[in-house]
């Protein structure tokens, strides 16, 4: 009998940084978003946004992300969650849901997000919800 051993496929490093629109619900406001993921292989990833409201006041936090689906480099669907830094000294939590659609024309992908956001300073706490559109140049 003759067994044929295959040595599994090395997984490839994907990413993309991305360059966007911001939205936020509990405060109306918009500004700019700027973001990107890294995923070394496997289901698991780092991320890093910034987020500018009003174009005036920053946050900054970084995250780890879990794939949820993906069809590789057409769609992936994918869950963060993280902690960072706002302007006026408060820390954040975050949790959200993004996603990627590939644009077919070269590396040119539509990137979403949508955040919930707990930002604590000075023994009070302000909830955020974000919402991101960006343009992403993805590898």
């Amino acid at each position: 009998m003759l067994v044929a051993l295959a040595a599994p496929a090395a997984a490839r490093t994907h990413g993309f940084i991305a360059l966007g629109s911001l939205g936020e619900a509990t405060a109306p406001a918009v500004g700019g978003w700027v973001g990107g993921d890294l995923w070394p292989g496997g289901k698991w990833g780092a991320r890093a946004d910034l987020y500018l409201f009003e174009f005036e006041h920053w946050l900054v936090e970084a995250s780890a992300v879990r794939q949820l689906g993906a069809t590789r480099p057409h769609l992936v669907m994918s869950l963060h969650f993280g902690g960072g830094y706002a302007e006026g000294d408060l820390v954040t939590l975050s949790c959200g849901l993004a996603t990627q659609l590939g644009l077919r024309i070269g590396p040119l992908a539509l990137v979403s997000d949508a955040t919930g956001h707990v930002a604590i300073g000075d023994g009070t706490w302000d909830l955020l919800l974000t919402g991101t559109l960006g343009l992403a140049a993805a590898f």
